[in-house]
């Protein structure tokens, strides 16, 4: 966790002298006011009560056996104790309340002033942080609560100079959840994202601005740049994954800007206690690494656990799978806290602020921006006589600039040109004698994600064709297609996880196929952007059509991979594409003794959305499997949906009439 430069370095530097010195453990409490509190700790069976576990995140892991999830010794205090005989049946609550008595001496560390105002009163400073009443104020404040007894004023008062910053620059009045939109550009982050923002208060200083609050988020370590790679880590806790403090400008500049990501905040009705217990406990942890996984051990997960830890009355994490969790359920499950959500505000991405913007220009102004998407000449936006559209043009392209080229560390020689051609707009603007109207878009302009359907789904589907009657009986772990109500979700990405499909027939149920990711990303073509449209599916797939005579189905597992080119066709409720596609699968049973099916092929496809809820499909592809004859399929579907939890489906897919019922939840 960062608050002006990396002082946890300075802590983890120390560690190994905390260590050493526990043999020498000095004491400011006798034995008998030891075992008369520990006493009271088991009475009321301290140890086991939910706050307590849910401090040291001791959680139910995915075979549901309670372990810590955050394997750093150093999270725990009995280390501390390690090798003292009277010690050794001790367990972690009591030997951290006996750690709290150590001698703050023993942890003394002369250091460089680490602020502006402790340099005016010395250049160096007696540090005393890694004292365990300065790491972990929050199990502190628990105790405490939890024991009414004199002892406590024979309690040490240590030198803890980083957590004194700590809380002095963070300073907060309240904690919202935020919740980044989906990038489907990033694997790690189609399903959203998940923060804490902490509001400061306002001083005579500091006056409120929301880009001077503090982000503090959880992510994993990621140590590699290769995309198979990273699904096997991240899917089997090959990262680590640590809390991070940051100047919520970071953030916004990271999620608004650069990945065009609405941002929605949540902010939330804690009581002074409960926020005071909270940033305690991020501070606890914030020095310490987790064992990352993506599917459960994530952002989502750990923002939930935290929230419990600070205020036990919470019970969040009980409201998503324990299989997955993924960041819209975990925003979700505020909802279920009556009263714990006390508003909600909206930061429109940079995106939706360009095309709110472009609004306002004449289609030559459009023509002009895309020329100057093109070939960046400046030069373009001098034609423009009248003051008003010339300004409100030049608006438009320095939010082009950022938005298509945004600059991180103006290292490259590319980022460096692009600081030059934004420099060029901006004199040219300067020179415009004119104030444009501010750009307002509303909550309701935007989609609340907390609106979304549910991301799980069971469907089932009826068929007949000539005369002949099938039913399929599928389930979706997450989260979404192209049919599927689009409240609060993307409208041109597909992205499905494990979705299971079985064939039912009198007597009969048999697996048709399994797809284990799927995303498909439409990028219709407009004035300024000409990016490439793509998808890709991981799984099973059946093609019965390629079956020896004797099996009931063609398994073949492997991936299929289209890209190529979408239009919006009139407006923006309507898009076509067309894409290239090739089709890798191996499977044991496939004719003329095949191990491979290989195919090329091509997609057309055509989708409307009526409204937010109801939406039609239509898709004509051939693949043409070398060795093989031409495999062809279409499919025409109209969703219709329902209070987000239901919808009906009537379809079209290879001569085969059929009506579904999806229910999401």
């Amino acid at each position: 966790m960062k608050i002006s430069g990396t002082f946890f370095l300075l802590l983890f530097s120390l560690f190994s002298s905390v260590i050493a010195s526990a043999n020498e453990v000095q004491l400011s409490i006798s034995d008998l006011e030891i075992n008369s509190s520990l006493e009271h700790f088991k009475k009321i069976n301290l140890q086991e009560t939910k706050q307590w576990q849910k401090l040291i995140h001791r959680e139910r892991n995915w075979m549901g056996v309670k372990t810590i999830q955050i394997p750093d010794e150093n999270f725990l205090n009995k280390r501390l104790l390690d090798g003292i005989e009277k010690f050794e049946n001790f367990n972690e609550l009591e030997a951290t309340f006996v750690s709290f008595y150590m001698d703050p001496k023993q942890f003394d560390k002369i250091l460089p002033a680490p602020t502006e105002k402790l340099k005016k009163l010395s250049a160096t400073v007696v540090d005393q942080s890694i004292h365990p009443i300065c790491r972990f104020p929050a199990r502190l404040k628990f105790l405490q609560r939890n024991l009414a007894s004199e002892v406590w004023n024979k309690l040490p008062q240590p030198n803890c100079i980083f957590l004194t910053i700590f809380n002095e620059a963070l300073n907060p009045e309240s904690i919202s959840f935020v919740f980044s939109s989906y990038y489907s550009e990033s694997p790690g982050s189609a399903f959203g994202h998940t923060l804490f923002r902490v509001n400061r208060k306002k001083t005579n200083i500091y006056q409120k601005q929301e880009l001077l609050d503090f982000g503090i988020g959880y992510a994993a370590n990621v140590t590699t740049s290769n995309g198979a790679l990273y699904a096997l880590l991240g899917l089997f806790g090959g990262f680590t994954g640590k809390w991070t403090n940051l100047p919520y400008y970071y953030k916004v500049r990271e999620y608004n800007d650069y990945e065009s990501r609405d941002l929605w905040s949540y902010d939330l009705n804690l009581t002074p206690d409960e926020l005071e217990m909270f940033i305690a406990h991020m501070w606890e942890v914030g020095d310490h690494y987790y064992r990352y996984y993506f599917f459960t051990q994530n952002c989502a997960y750990h923002m939930l656990t935290a929230l419990e830890a600070a205020a036990p009355r919470l019970n969040l994490s009980e409201h998503v799978p324990f299989y997955y969790v993924i960041p819209s359920d975990s925003m979700k499950a505020l909802f279920y806290e009556p009263g714990l959500v006390k508003n909600i505000t909206y930061r429109p991405s940079l995106r939706h602020v360009f095309l709110k913007r472009s609004e306002l220009l004449t289609s030559e102004s459009k023509n002009l921006l895309q020329q100057f998407s093109i070939d960046k000449d400046t030069e373009v936006f001098k034609a423009i006589k009248l003051p008003q559209e010339h300004a409100l043009t030049l608006d438009a392209a320095i939010d082009l600039v950022d938005l298509k080229y945004p600059i991180v560390k103006t290292e490259t020689a590319e980022e460096k040109e692009t600081a030059k051609i934004k420099e060029a707009l901006l004199m040219q603007r300067a020179q415009v004698d004119y104030i444009s109207p501010e750009i307002k878009i509303s909550k309701e302009e935007g989609e609340d994600p907390s609106q979304s359907h549910g991301s799980s789904r069971g469907s089932l589907t009826y068929f007949e064709k000539n005369n002949v009657k099938t039913g399929f009986l599928s389930y979706r772990f997450a989260l979404h297609d192209f049919l599927d109500s689009v409240n609060g979700l993307p409208r041109n990405s597909q992205l499905e996880i494990l979705n299971f499909n079985f064939e039912l027939k009198p007597n009969d149920l048999k697996l048709n196929d399994i797809t284990l990711f799927k995303l498909f990303n439409l990028n219709p073509h407009n004035f300024f952007e000409r990016d490439l449209s793509w998808g890709i599916e991981l799984g099973l797939q059946n093609k019965p059509k390629y079956c020896a005579a004797d099996e009931y189905a063609c398994y073949m597992t492997g991936l299929h991979f289209k890209v190529g080119q979408a239009f919006n066709l009139g407006s923006e409720q309507t898009t076509g594409w067309l894409m290239a596609s090739i089709n890798g699968r191996h499977g044991n049973h496939i004719l003329k003794n095949k191990k491979t099916y290989f195919a090329p092929g091509f997609e057309i496809g055509v989708h409307h959305r009526f409204t937010n809820s109801q939406a039609f499909l239509a898709t004509f592809g051939r693949e043409y499997p070398l060795g093989l004859d031409f495999d062809q399929n279409y499919e025409v579907q109209y969703r219709l949906s329902f209070w987000q939890k239901v919808a009906i489906s009537a379809m079209i897919i290879n001569d085969n009439y059929g009506a579904g019922l999806n229910y999401y939840y």
